[in-house]
């Protein structure tokens, strides 16, 4: 505890996670979340857990991936702002897939060009 009257020396940490490579430009945050979005979207797809563009549903993407713990340090808007530029650049639809309960139900999925990759 510092008297009053007397000077405090604060100083300033900083912690570089990723430096960059000389020559490269620093991808932005935009870049970094919609290259985190489309893999946490397929892996999804890959255990066949269904997410959705409807925000009232339970299993809403930025949602469900603000979960996971491999999301780095994104927020559920971020997930939001990134899902809504992957539809604009076309490359995630919202398709209709039938249930076990024979209903129809809204999803998200990679467009035709990626799921084949």
């Amino acid at each position: 505890m510092a008297r009053f009257g007397s000077f405090l020396v604060l100083r300033r940490w900083f912690v570089l996670d990723r430096l960059p490579v000389l020559g490269q430009p620093l991808p932005s945050a935009r870049d970094q979340i919609e290259g985190i979005l489309s893999p946490l979207l397929r892996r999804h797809l890959r255990d066949l857990v269904r997410v959705t563009h409807n925000s009232r549903a339970g299993n809403y993407a930025p949602r469900v991936f603000v979960l996971r713990p491999d999301r780095e340090r994104f927020a559920k808007a971020d997930f939001e702002r990134a899902m809504q530029a992957l539809f604009a650049a076309r490359s995630i639809v919202v398709v209709k897939r039938k249930a076990l309960d024979r209903k129809f139900y809204e999803c998200i999925e990679p467009a035709a060009a990626e799921k084949l990759e």
